[in-house]
């Protein structure tokens, strides 16, 4: 790998100026990720990929590009391309400084957390201001047949969630409300471990190699699924950041649940997949996640109902500035 490294370093006008090149071994992405640090103090961030993943990470650099109008605060696209004779693709992002926020929020008081959210909610809807390209398929296909595959895959697979019948009951009766949903970008993996803190305040969002596109409802499911565990104030803000000024409208409590049903199926099969040492610690979460729905009798999730009256005068006070 050293050798690449240099290689890519000769040939890149933008690595060039490069006076270290440490690897970064957080997170499950396929993607091989390198801190650079610059000359003049500047850091950023390389990812590199097999050459046949050179079409998806060409799409991920240019979509960074048409996300940097919306004002989020995301990593910005500086250079990407492909060495043939290496077998590899790489692109080069801005670095954003902090810590994973995964690792803050248990630092910060409950009120912290909660800010964090929020400002993490802004964002995420600064991000699904950008419309799918018109060549996409319509969003409740797409989601359905996925679905459809992760399902097979589960019962194929032997694997046991409690009660799972019973939720594969509550997609089947509500999958009907997936249709005519907006095709928007979706981040595909926003959670706290996918989110950047400094000075116990929000400062962007990174990882975007999953991106998709679809109903932008579907980009808080990994909320339940990874952000609930370390933070329900975070997880409360960040809900009540993305409308804000609105209400919560009813309809996304129904869309929410339905997209962390389906998840449960498609979070066991994955962790079979990718990370099989972590299957019992998964198969625990995704216990918490349906008591938190009794079983998907509710679509608001208990803990936001417990803790809703709570932030209510945080959410004034917030609004107010």
């Amino acid at each position: 790998m050293t050798g690449q490294i240099e290689w890519l370093q000769s040939k890149s006008p933008a690595l060039c100026s490069a006076v270290g090149i440490e690897p970064i071994h957080k997170g499950f992405s396929s993607d091989r990720k390198y801190l650079v640090r610059m000359e003049s103090g500047e850091r950023r961030v390389l990812r590199i990929a097999d050459q046949s993943r050179w079409e998806r990470k060409r799409s991920e650099f240019h979509t960074l590009h048409a996300l940097q109008p919306f004002g989020a605060s995301i990593p910005q696209p500086i250079e990407c391309g492909i060495a043939e004779d290496l077998q590899l693709c790489y692109i080069l992002l801005s670095h954003i400084d902090g810590e994973d926020a995964r690792d803050i929020l248990p630092l910060c008081t409950e009120e912290e957390q909660f800010c964090i959210g929020w400002q993490a909610g802004q964002d995420l809807r600064k991000l699904h201001q950008l419309h799918a390209p018109s060549d996409i398929p319509a969003w409740h296909s797409r989601a359905v047949q996925k679905h459809a595959r992760y399902l097979e895959a589960y019962r194929t697979a032997g694997l046991a969630i409690p009660h799972d019948e019973k939720i594969m009951v509550f997609v089947e009766e509500n999958k009907a409300y997936l249709r005519k949903r907006p095709n928007r970008f979706q981040h595909d993996d926003f959670h706290v471990g996918n989110l950047i803190a400094k000075d116990k305040q929000y400062a962007g969002a990174i990882d975007f190699d999953r991106f998709d596109w679809g109903d932008p409802i579907h980009d808080f499911c990994k909320l339940a699924l990874f952000s609930r565990e370390v933070s329900v104030p975070f997880c409360i803000g960040q809900i009540c950041g993305y409308f804000y000024p609105n209400e919560i409208p009813p309809a996304f409590w129904t869309l929410y649940t339905v997209y962390v049903a389906m998840s449960l199926f498609s979070a066991v099969v994955w962790t079979v997949r990718v990370a099989p040492d972590q299957l019992q610690e998964m198969l625990i979460r995704v216990r918490l996640i349906a008591e938190d729905h009794l079983y998907f009798e509710r679509v608001e999730p208990a803990w936001f109902s417990a803790d809703r009256d709570k932030w209510e005068s945080v959410v004034r006070s917030l609004c107010q500035h």
